[in-house]
C-alpha cells in the first residue's frame, strides 16, 4: 500500500484505518529523528512524541540517530515508548549496546523482530569518535543476524522480522539487506532503510521478501 508525500499526520490516518480492520504491527527502519525541519528543531523529541502517538511497536537504529551526540540519542531512547533495535551494536566485552530483539504475540502468533544498523555509523557521524561501541560487519554481521534468528525459533516464534538499517545499494556492500537474506536463513522478511530505496511490490531474495518504502515518511508500506 503505497501513497505519496504522506508526512506522520496522513500516515497516522492510514495506520488508524487498517487497525480498525484488523491487528496491525508498526515499525520504523531508522532515521526518524533526523532529516526534516520539524525533527532537527527539536533534536528528533517531536518526531519521538509523535510516534508515541501513533503506537509504534519498534524502530531500528538508524545511523543519523547519532547525528545529536549519543547523549542525546539516549535522552531520546529513554522518551521512547517502544525499543530502538539494534543486535550488532557491542561493546568491545561483546555486550549489546541496544535491545536487540522483541517478541510479540498477536492471536496464535508469536513474532520475533530483531534490529540491525549500518556500520557505516563509523564513518557517517561526526561524533563517532565518541562511540563506547561499535558495529560488527561483514561476516560477524551475518553470524550476528543468524544467532538472533535461531534465539527467536528457539523461544518460539512463528515469523520471524530483520528491522534493519543497512541498504540495498551496492556501496553499502557487503553490509546490505539482500545479501542478509542471501547469507542468512530463516528470516521471512526484512523491513529495510538506509539506501532510501522505494520498492513497491518488495524483493524476494532466497526464502525472503526485503521491503523498502523510499524516504522521509513518503509512502507507507503494509505488507
Amino acid at each position: 500500500h503505497l501513497a505519496d508525500n504522506l508526512g506522520y499526520a496522513k500516515a497516522a490516518g492510514i495506520i488508524d484505518e487498517l487497525r480498525e480492520k484488523g491487528t496491525v504491527i508498526l515499525l520504523d527502519a531508522g532515521d526518524a529523528l533526523h532529516g526534516t525541519q520539524e525533527a532537527i528543531e527539536y533534536q528528533g523529541s517531536s518526531i519521538v512524541e509523535i510516534m508515541n502517538c501513533m503506537d509504534y511497536d519498534a524502530m531500528a537504529l538508524g545511523n543519523h540517530e547519532f547525528d545529536y551526540t549519543l547523549d542525546t540519542l539516549r535522552e531520546r531512547e529513554s522518551e521512547m515508548e517502544f525499543p530502538l533495535l539494534s543486535a550488532n551494536a557491542r561493546y568491545e566485552n561483546g555486550t549489546a549496546a541496544f535491545t536487540e530483539h522483541i517478541i510479540l504475540e498477536r492471536g496464535d502468533y508469536k513474532i520475533g523482530v530483531f534490529g540491525l544498523t549500518t556500520p557505516s555509523v563509523s564513518v557517517s557521524t561526526r561524533y563517532r569518535k565518541d562511540l563506547p561501541f561499535s558495529f560488527t560487519e561483514g561476516d560477524a554481521l551475518f553470524a550476528q543476524a543468524q544467532q538472533q534468528v535461531d534465539s527467536l525459533n528457539a523461544a518460539g516464534c512463528d515469523i520471524i522480522i530483520c528491522l534493519c538499517h543497512l541498504g540495498l545499494d551496492e556501496y553499502y556492500a557487503p553490509n546490505t539487506a539482500d545479501a542478509l537474506a542471501k547469507t542468512v536463513d530463516g528470516i521471512d522478511l526484512i523491513i529495510d532503510g538506509h539506501s532510501h530505496t522505494r520498492l513497491d511490490f518488495g524483493l524476494a531474495v532466497s526464502d525472503t521478501l526485503i521491503v523498502s518504502t523510499g524516504e522521509y515518511l513518503q509512502t507507507v508500506g503494509v505488507i
